[in-house]
């Protein structure tokens, strides 16, 4: 059979030529008909790409609607009570664009400048005024406010306002700032000597270690309020004591610094209260002292009967570890309350002279599992090399009401 291939054709014959045309023909027709479909496929294929390719590189069209308004989280950022020169958390709220298209606002800005004691940051810019802050359709943008309120030198609360205007399609909106400053006298590692008196006429605020020293007193008004900065307490040395009378309409307050309500509950905000072994006669009436590591420490006494620690109407709450600890010390309470403590509420080691009259010991811990019982009695002290040291419990009295979910261990 001879080959249908034009390279094979004899030039000569005639015959052959029209009898391979006629074959050939159909071969070209269809190549041709396959050509243009591939074409057309590819072709179309080209169009619906660029199609898809302009129309993801086209925006949006913005809403220029006069009537349209933004929508906000809130309309005042409240900051609770702050100390003068010392800055808030950072607060945020969310503007809402609530429209099918996108959105120009033409203008945010603090209004009262740079003179306001509030700074913001306007979706990830810090700025007193922002242009043309564009906002996808039914997406949001990020607002961030804190403040700091300068001294003024007064004893009362002082209220500082502000706000954020928006301006959008000839539209102005605005949302409120609202900070409460307070005035403080402030402590930063001091030492002090002699007599000391706290008024209760500004908070006293504290950084790092406010100690008092040998032979000082601290005297605390009935009223005063003591804040303490993270990993910040009050030590009482040797010879030196205190002495904080509340009154039942006006306890004496000891917490962190941290004013914002969502911290009115949390432990470990600041140290706690340190007696050294040879300070005597400390006393405490209508004392709250709260939200810290640990509440009281008091330190190996000479084991005598004078009384290292009283405690008349206090409360000791929400201490991440203990809430009042004794080691071979002399401790007098009564009537008070000692609560919530992630460790001991109240743990007596190494013996000494302890009455607890008429006082709660409750454990109602919930931020971590409870693995410590509500009281601990021991007559020896265990040393990190594993040895002991015995001293017996020689007064000890328990009129006190313990908890359901606390327990004794002895």
């Amino acid at each position: 059979m001879k080959k249908i291939f034009p390279n094979t054709l004899s030039k000569g014959s005639n015959e052959h030529q029209t009898a391979d045309a006629v074959v050939c023909a159909p071969i070209v027709a269809f190549s041709r008909k396959f050509s243009l479909a591939i074409f057309s496929v590819f072709f179309i294929a080209g169009i619906s790409i660029l199609s898809l390719f302009l129309g993801s590189c086209s925006k949006d069209p913005i809403n220029s609607d006069p009537g349209f308004k933004l929508s906000f989280s809130t309309d005042t950022v409240m900051f609770d009570t702050i100390f003068s020169s010392i800055g808030t958390t950072t607060r945020m709220f969310l503007v809402h664009n609530t429209s099918n298209q996108r959105i120009k606002v033409d203008k945010v800005r603090l209004a009262r400048g740079s003179s306001s004691p509030f700074r913001i940051n306007i979706d990830g810019i810090a700025a007193f005024e922002v242009n043309n802050l564009e906002i996808g359709a039914n997406d949001s943008a990020y607002i961030f406010v804190k403040a700091t309120i300068d001294p003024q030198d007064s004893d009362a609360p002082l209220i500082q306002t502000d706000s954020i205007v928006f301006m959008t399609n000839g539209n102005q909106q605005d949302v409120k700032l609202v900070a409460w400053g307070q005035d403080a006298h402030f402590y930063s590692n001091d030492t002090l000597t002699g007599n000391i008196f706290f008024g209760n006429d500004k908070p006293h605020v504290i950084y790092g270690d406010l100690i008092i020293d040998s032979l000082g007193t601290l005297n605390i008004e009935a009223g005063a309020r003591l804040f303490f900065h993270n990993n910040s307490g009050l030590l009482i040395r040797n010879g030196a004591r205190i002495e904080s009378r509340g009154t039942l309409e006006e306890p004496v307050l000891f917490r962190g610094d941290r004013l914002d309500h969502e911290y009115d509950e949390i432990p470990g905000q600041w140290l706690g209260i340190e007696i050294e072994g040879q300070s005597k006669g400390n006393y405490f009436e209508y004392t709250n002292i709260i939200n810290g590591k640990y509440g009281i420490a008091a330190d190996s006494s000479d084991g005598g009967q004078i009384i290292a620690v009283t405690l008349y109407n206090c409360m000791i709450h929400n201490m991440v570890n203990y809430g009042i600890l004794s080691i071979h010390s002399n401790i007098k309470a009564f009537n008070s309350r000692i609560t919530n403590c992630g460790g001991y509420a109240v743990a007596i080691m190494g013996g000494g002279n302890s009455e607890f009259r008429h006082c709660t010991i409750a454990n109602y811990w919930s931020f971590s599992t409870v693995q410590y019982p509500s009281l601990l009695l021991s007559n020896y002290i265990m040393y990190n090399d594993g040895s002991k040291r015995f001293s017996p419990l020689s007064h000890l009295i328990l009129a006190i009401a313990l908890s359901v979910e606390g327990s004794l261990n002895k």
